[in-house]
This record gives structure tokens, sequence and C-alpha cells, in this order.
């Protein structure tokens, strides 16, 4: 299944990093040369990170101080001690991730200098929070930011470097939908800019899919099995007019980070590793029971539940003391990991399946049409959620089809 490691951002890097602060142009920029795109003059792209303080929300360090932070207050708390695997990492932490290695890191050295960027990043709000916590972001910015709105933040915004600049945004696209400034149908030259999200977009609104005869939300149809409706809603990424404009999506921050100082098989690759259960299902039936994106849910973990060979682990259980920290210990006993949907379609479990190895098992085409650019093609299962949801589907006749050398 051409497993792939998923995101671990990397933790292990030199004590001093002997950070620079990058140069304060003020609001008007002297004119400079735009590196021209390919000339990455570095084994990855160099990046600029803009220190916009209307913008940042993490309590624990400013942008300048982030770097200087350990591992743990950023990543998570490891989960047993002496192993720096398992962390108990927010799944909405990714852009937190990503600014604290882009500001350390020694083998994709930082920009400091417009002239030098390959990409220009714009932290908007990276401290993890819920959706109710953005739509109050949201709701503030526009005073916060001042009559020149985000556009007078960033100097080295213009015709050439529109597109460079990119926003990062660890929860589904949704969630930032009142963040006009920056992200649902912004003005001006920030149409232009990247936006990465967790979830992608359609061309058709929930309301115009209902009148197609397909139940759906704001992320899509509930049951997603159709490819001919996958090919009719699917959306343009180069269209500067779609209310998400260069929208593309990224996975959600894993629980499980290797460090590059490890010298062990890691776990995805590690072929030898004892398996004794044919498929896991590790989440919550109850707690979903009414979410439309979770019909598959509760039929896979009945038939899972039913099978010898099949193990349900509830986090949430009172009995169960790794709530946080579980995941390891279920997705490495499994070949195959299942993934239904929950209160949203999308799931970070698949990301935390493929990191120990295990197959995910998805119901519906929400999660193997997502950052198709990580994710390898066959890497996962793809299932009708409707033949669960309507009793048409065996699934462990299915998955104990695939053989013992289904890995």
């Amino acid at each position: 299944y051409g497993l792939a490691a998923a995101p671990n951002y990397g933790l292990a890097a030199a004590p001093d990093y002997g950070l620079a602060a990058a140069p304060d142009y003020g609001f008007a920029a002297a004119p400079f040369r735009v590196k021209p795109l390919g000339a990455a003059d570095t084994s990855c792209p160099r990046v600029y990170v803009y220190d916009v303080p209307e913008l940042w929300d993490f309590p624990l360090a400013s942008l300048r101080d982030l770097a200087t932070l350990p591992a743990d207050e950023v990543f998570g708390e490891t989960c047993a001690k002496g192993r720096s695997l398992a962390r108990k990492t927010n799944q909405y932490a990714m852009p937190l991730l990503v600014i604290w290695r882009l500001l350390r890191s020694t083998r994709c050295p930082r920009a400091l200098r417009p002239e030098d960027a390959d990409l220009f990043l714009v932290p908007t709000y990276p401290n993890p929070k819920q959706q109710p916590d953005w739509r109050r972001k949201c709701a503030g910015e526009r005073a916060a930011l001042g009559p020149g709105g985000l556009e007078s933040k960033l100097p080295f915004l213009d015709a050439r470097t529109a597109h460079r600049h990119v926003f990062l945004l660890g929860k589904g696209h949704m969630s930032a939908l009142p963040c006009e400034t920056w992200w649902s149908r912004p003005a001006g030259l920030l149409k232009r800019a990247v936006r990465v999200a967790y979830s992608p977009q359609f061309n058709a609104t929930k309301d115009e899919l209902r009148e197609r005869g397909v139940p759906a939300g704001p992320l899509g149809p509930f049951l997603y099995d159709d490819v001919d409706v996958s090919a009719a809603i699917a959306s343009d990424p180069e269209a500067d007019d779609s209310a998400f404009p260069h929208l593309v999506t990224a996975p959600y921050a894993s629980s499980f980070h290797r460090s590059v100082a490890e010298t062990a098989r890691p776990p995805w690759a590690d072929p030898l590793r004892p398996r004794p259960f044919r498929a896991v299902f590790y989440g919550n039936v109850a707690s979903h029971e009414t979410h439309p994106y979770a019909r598959a849910r509760g039929p896979a973990a009945a038939q899972c539940i039913d099978a010898p060979d099949c193990k349900v682990v509830d986090p949430t259980a009172r009995n169960n003391a790794s709530a946080l920290c579980g995941a390891e210990a279920a997705y490495g006993s499994a070949t195959f990991c299942l993934q239904p949907g929950g209160d949203t379609p999308y799931r970070k479990g698949l990301y935390d399946a493929l990191l120990m190895g295990c197959i995910p098992v998805v119901f519906g085409r929400h999660n193997a049409e997502v950052s198709p650019w990580f994710v390898p093609s066959g890497s996962m299962v793809v299932l009708s959620a409707a033949d669960f949801v309507e009793g048409r589907a065996r699934l462990m006749d299915r998955l104990r089809a695939r053989g013992p050398r289904a890995r």
C-alpha cells in the first residue's frame, strides 16, 4: 500500500540556533528583487515568516521567542518517559508546529530578507482552538488590523509575490469562514494567496447539493461514494474568485513525531511488528450518534465488536487511563485501522494509523481525496459509506479477503 510517514515535523535539533531577528522594514519596504521560482538554493524552499502581532495568539511566546520553547511546549508532553514517538499533540496545532520548525530549522533555513524567500508565510492565530474561538477571533480582526487592513502589515505583498503568500489553518476550512480579511472571499492581492486547511472546498453549496438530491452539510455530502458526484463538485484550486481561493489540504497534526536522532526502524516500515488483530477501531460511538457525517461509525463499530479478530478501543471510556496516548498501542496492534467519520468526515486518526504502519479503512471519498500530495495513492482501503449505513456490507469479510499479506 505504499505507506508514507505521516507528518512528524521533526523534533531533534541543535540547542543553539543563533536566530537572528528578521529585519524590520516597516510598512513602506524598498523595492526588492523577487527570487525566481525553481531557484531554491537549499533542499527545501526558504520561507520568510511575517510577524503580525495583531494576528498572533499563542500565549506562551511571541513569534520571535517561539523558537526558544522546548518541544514539550509546542508538540505536547511525551506519552511515555524516555520515548519521544507518541505525544499529547493537539490535533489543531499544525500551523504552530510548522512555524516552530521554520524558525528553528538548520536544514531549511528561514529567509530573513524578502529577496531570499521562495514563500512568504503569514501566521494567523496559530494557537490551537475550537470553532467558537475562531468566530471570536474573526469578529475582532478588522478592528485590530486598522483601516489599512492586513495588506498594510505585509510590506512584501505585491503583484509579483501574492501567489507565494501562504496562510495555514489547523482546522477544517469552514472554521475560519468569518475571517474575510484573509481567508474567505478576500479582496485585492490576497485573493491570489495559497490557503492550507484540513478539508477541501467544493464548488457546490450544501443547498445546491440538496437540490441535486444529495444530502449534504457545510463539508459536502453526508454519504460521499459517487465518483460522478465527486467530479461534478470538485473545485478549481487555481481560481481567484472561489469562496476560499487557492485552497489545498494538508494532514492533521499527528500524535506521533519521530525524532531524526532515532535509529530504530520506524513503525510504518516494520514488517515484522506483531499485529494480533485484523482490524481495530479507536474511537467513540455514543458521542457521535447524531452527527450526519458519522452514520457509518455505529455499524462499523458494531461489526468490529462481533468479530474475534477486530478490537474496539474507546479513548473516552472512564476506565481508559490512556485517553490521549492509547493510539500507539491500538494502531500498532492491527493490520487495518477503521476511520469512519465523526463530527466531521475528516480524520486525524488516518495519519496516526499511517505512522503506525496500520492501513486506514475509510468510508466514502472524503478522506480519500485530501492531501493527495502527501498520501500515496493506494495507501488506504476505501469502502462505500452507504453500504454500511444501509446494512449491505460485511466489514470483516472484506478485510479478511485481502489476504495475510495485505500490508
